[in-house]
C-alpha cells in the first residue's frame, strides 16, 4: 500500500494534532476538580459540539444530523456520556500514572473484542506489538508502586 507523500504528511500532522489537544483536555478537565463530574462532562462535550458545528456544520449540514440505526446512535451516546463520568470519578481517586496504565490496556481489549465480536483476523504480529506496547507502559510506570483503589475500576468503565 503506497500514500501519497502529501497525504501521509497531513495523516502525521492529523495525529499530532489530535495528541496534542488530548494532552490539553486531559490537563483541562483534571484542573476542574472543583466542579461536579456532570458539569466537566458537559462542559467537555459542549466544546466538542461547539468545536464540530464550526468546522464541520458548513459542510455537511444535512448529513450530521442523519442517522440509519437510531437504537444504536442512543446506545453510543449514552456510553459516551457514561466513560468520561466513570473517567472523572474515577481520576480523582486514582494517581495519575496509575490512570495512565489503565488506559494503556484499552489496545488490548480492543483486539480481544475484534477477534470475539467481530470476528475480525487479528495476526500474530498485532498481538505481540500490543502486548510489547502494553509491558512497556508497565515498566515505565512501575506496576510495583500503583496504589490499590477502587477508582482503577471505574477508569475501565
Amino acid at each position: 500500500m503506497r500514500f501519497e507523500t502529501g497525504a501521509h504528511r497531513k495523516g502525521i500532522g492529523y495525529m499530532c494534532l489530535s495528541i496534542f489537544l488530548w494532552v490539553v483536555m486531559e490537563n483541562i478537565f483534571r484542573t476542574m476538580s472543583r466542579y461536579s463530574y456532570l458539569e466537566v462532562v458537559w462542559i467537555r462535550y459542549g466544546t466538542h459540539l461547539l468545536f464540530m458545528l464550526v468546522i464541520f456544520a458548513p459542510r455537511n449540514k444535512a448529513e450530521m444530523l442523519q442517522t440509519y440505526r437510531p437504537a444504536l446512535q442512543i446506545v453510543r451516546g449514552l456510553m459516551m456520556i457514561g466513560m468520561p463520568v466513570l473517567a472523572a470519578i474515577g481520576s480523582r481517586t486514582v494517581r495519575s500514572g496509575d490512570a495512565l496504565l489503565i488506559m494503556q490496556f484499552s489496545p488490548i481489549v480492543v483486539a480481544l473484542l475484534s477477534f470475539f465480536v467481530l470476528h475480525e483476523p487479528v495476526r500474530r504480529s498485532r498481538w505481540m506489538v500490543t502486548l510489547a506496547a502494553f509491558i512497556g507502559a508497565l515498566v515505565l510506570i512501575r506496576l510495583d508502586r500503583m496504589a490499590p483503589s477502587s477508582g482503577i475500576f471505574l477508569l475501565l468503565g
